[in-house]
């Protein structure tokens, strides 16, 4: 209908921003980085919701029936809470994995011997485990309301 050019046509474009968001210039000037950086999350924020305002608007049309579109729009807010969850707690299992590797490999890098290394990373870890329980908390109450 009326929204699907909405969705594909904004997917693409969404994911490049996603990712360019992730790509570190080759540029040392802080000035360059920052506005890049603002641009690319600012163009993300842009085409993320040129794709979700049209995609929460789908349980408008799924029935005529009020009681189906309430049950419609609480299934899609719980997966939506539990993607979050689980996007939340895989990221920081990655980053445990990922840099703890490096911190495990790593006898000294100077000033930081490998304990304090290994602490950095268990409480990168702690910060994104609290991070996903508190977006969990917050999205539930959302969910009752």
């Amino acid at each position: 209908g009326r929204m699907r050019p909405w969705l594909l046509f904004s997917t693409i474009p969404m994911s490049i921003a996603y990712v360019s968001i992730w790509i570190v210039p080759p540029s040392t000037d802080q000035a360059v980085l920052t506005v890049y950086y603002l641009f690319t999350y600012c163009a993300y924020q842009t085409l993320l919701s040129c794709y979700h305002v049209p995609y929460t608007a789908l349980t408008m049309y799924v029935s005529t029936d009020s009681k189906e579109r309430d049950s419609a729009t609480a299934y899609r807010m719980i997966s939506e809470v539990l993607g979050t969850v689980v996007g939340a707690l895989l990221q920081g299992l990655c980053i445990t994995f990922f840099v703890g590797s490096k911190a495990d490999a790593c006898e000294s890098d100077g000033d930081n011997p490998p304990d304090v290394i290994q602490d950095q990373v268990h409480n990168t870890s702690i910060v994104f485990s609290s991070e996903s329980i508190l977006r969990r908390k917050r999205l539930i109450y959302s969910v009752r309301l």
